[in-house]
Parts: C-alpha cells; sequence; structure tokens
C-alpha cells in the first residue's frame, strides 16, 4: 500500500479528443507497426476511483453482452475475426475493445456487408443502446488533460526477439536511457511482450509495464511505446499514466494490454518515452 502522502498511480483509461483515431483498419493488417484505441473518451468518476475499473465495469453492462453472443464466431482467440472483443475472458475482450473502438464497433454491426447473416440493420437497437448508455459513461469519465506531454525521457533502444510465450524486457533507468539521463536511484521499468501469429498476421502484446522505484522515490507520466525508433503517438491509456512510486515499491501502471500489428523482424527494437519522469 501506497503512504497517505503518495498519490496511487492514476490508470486512466482514455483521452478527451475531437475525433476517434483509427488508425488501423478492422478490416486489413497494416504493413507497419500501428496500434489502434478508442479515444473518444474523458471522464470524471468520483475520487478514488479509477477510469479504467469504471470502464470496464461499463462494458461488461454495455456492449459484452451483445459481442459475447453476436460476435463470439470469428472475434475470439484464433478466430477470423481481427478484435477478439468477443472472448469469454473479460480483461482481454475490455482490451480487445478499446483497441477496435466503439465507432468502429458501432459501424460493421450494423453492416450487411461485414458478416452477412450476423451483422446488419437487426442490429441498429441493440447497438444503439450499447452505444448511448457507453458514451454516457465516457463522458462521465473525465480526468486529467489527456495531452501528451512529449518525451522528456527515453530509453534505451532494445532488440525485442518477440515470441509467443511473454517475454519480460528490463531497462536500469540509471544506465539505460538516451533522453533523461540522471541518478534514479537504482530504479527498472520492465515490460512483457509476445507476438502471436494466427490467420496469417501477426500480433504483439505489450503487457503489465512494472516502475520499481530504488532508493528514491519517483514521479513519471505519460509512457509510450518507440518501435524500431519511431515513437508510436496515439494517445493510448498507458501515455496517461500519471502518479509517484515510494522508494523500494513497484507498481504495475496499467493492466490493460496494447495490441500492435507487425511482422516478426530480428531487428525489432522497442523503447519506452516517459512524458515525465522524475527522481524525488
Amino acid at each position: 500500500m501506497f503512504s497517505s502522502s503518495a498519490r496511487k498511480f492514476k490508470q486512466l483509461a482514455l483521452i478527451a479528443v475531437l475525433a476517434v483515431i483509427n488508425v488501423v483498419s478492422f478490416q486489413n493488417c497494416g504493413a507497419d507497426f500501428a496500434v489502434r484505441s478508442d479515444l473518444s473518451m474523458g471522464g470524471g468518476f468520483q475520487a478514488g476511483a479509477s477510469c479504467e475499473s469504471q470502464l470496464q465495469g461499463q462494458f461488461q453492462s454495455t456492449y459484452a453482452p451483445f459481442l459475447s453472443t453476436t460476435c463470439k464466431g470469428c472475434h475470439v482467440p484464433g478466430g477470423a475475426g481481427k478484435g477478439a472483443f468477443a472472448q469469454s475472458d473479460k480483461g482481454g475482450a475490455f482490451s480487445a475493445f478499446l483497441l477496435a473502438t466503439s465507432n468502429r464497433i458501432d459501424t460493421l454491426a450494423v453492416s450487411s456487408s461485414h458478416a452477412p447473416g450476423v451483422t446488419g440493420p437487426g442490429n441498429e437497437s441493440a447497438i444503439s443502446s450499447a452505444s448511448q448508455a457507453w458514451n454516457a459513461a465516457v463522458t462521465n469519465c473525465k480526468a486529467g488533460t489527456g495531452e501528451d506531454t512529449g518525451s522528456g525521457a527515453v530509453t534505451s533502444d532494445k532488440a525485442m526477439n518477440a515470441t509467443a510465450t511473454d517475454k519480460d524486457i528490463t531497462w536500469n533507468l540509471d544506465s539505460e536511457m538516451s533522453v533523461g539521463t540522471g541518478n534514479y536511484g537504482g530504479a527498472t521499468l520492465t515490460i512483457a511482450v509476445r507476438a502471436v501469429t494466427a490467420n496469417n498476421y501477426t500480433t504483439h502484446y505489450f503487457n503489465r509495464p512494472r516502475l520499481k522505484a530504488g532508493t528514491r522515490p519517483l514521479h513519471a507520466e505519460s509512457i509510450m511505446l518507440k518501435i524500431n525508433g519511431q515513437l508510436q503517438n496515439l494517445g493510448t491509456i498507458w501515455s496517461l499514466t500519471s502518479g509517484d512510486v515510494p522508494a523500494g515499491q513497484t507498481v504495475t501502471l496499467s493492466t490493460v494490454q496494447l495490441f500492435l500489428e507487425h511482422p516478426t523482424l530480428p531487428s525489432d527494437t522497442l523503447a519506452i518515452s516517459f512524458g515525465k519522469l522524475e527522481a524525488q
């Protein structure tokens, strides 16, 4: 547990912007690394509540009942559809839903050509009800600025060598920084990475970002992925983390996975950008 003077990491689920950014088409496999994220959201639930956990609960009561029955023929792990948002695992379904985007799901659910006999106008009532309830919850979840603060510190590049099994990649923040070098008291950042190939496309999963403070407390904001030297500047959930880590403690910054599509190459590298990283 944190001390009363230490602010918990706020796992702010989404960002308030004027439009949804849908980088990878729901029907296409991008040739380069790209991340999808439902960004048409913001909010402010009661003090002390995680926006991420609150919205996950809303997902379970809005979209999940429809998706888990209507879309389970394709949108499950190993299924033909991209985005396993119809799976039975609640956390996995929620992560996939955020990345597919609610707007895209709304559109395809009522499209007669997307999955003839399954999707079409007959779903309009169910989707409209789910969409209205979800958007109301999102509007009520505004907290934080939602703006990327830029790269205040960046780790060195490390080879991913991703396989189908989770692999931890760890940076010593005292010695493995390319931008923002300093004395962080022996702090480390660890992220689990894996790559799964199914139906002729490869999806990389990035999960459990853990910041471990050493002898000095840390303040960190906005972590973002840098793949093969390119910053994935897309306002994902991870980019909205903000808070303090007391000395000697470890914090998991987000429980939501990021999904990125790209063929696995031996030359793939990963670095992490912080909007702000300070030793107290």
